[in-house]
């Protein structure tokens, strides 16, 4: 069972961030300030969900079953029920900057009071 989880989820996830790696070095070459921060800002936000998914599911299927509990199985079903359908239109719509300003004055809100 590890073997088979090494290849389904450790291989593709060093790929991929072995890939997005390769990105981040080519977007560093790029010369306008904007066009550098536009494509980290694109990538940022995949690499969010390939982290999150992969992470997610190397914590299900990696773990030991003797040291599995009730409780943890409980939260990682929520995680799949619930914060997964989630996780794609939270992250895409941080990038819109009205949404960003509006969220930062909120948390920097809350911090001065």
């Amino acid at each position: 069972m590890f073997a088979s989880g090494v290849v389904v989820l450790f291989l593709p996830f060093g790929r991929i961030v072995l890939s997005y790696f390769r990105i981040a070095v080519a977007v560093l070459k790029i010369h306008p300030v904007e066009a550098r921060h536009k494509a980290f800002s694109t990538c940022g936000s995949h690499l969010t969900v390939v982290i999150i998914y992969y992470g997610r599911a190397i914590l299900v299927y990696m773990r030991p079953h003797s040291q599995s509990s009730q409780d943890e199985d409980n939260i990682v079903t929520l995680l799949y029920g619930a914060v997964k359908p989630m996780q794609n239109p939270l992250i895409y719509i941080l990038r819109n900057k009205d949404v960003k300003d509006a969220l930062m004055k909120e948390v920097k809100g809350r911090i001065m009071v």
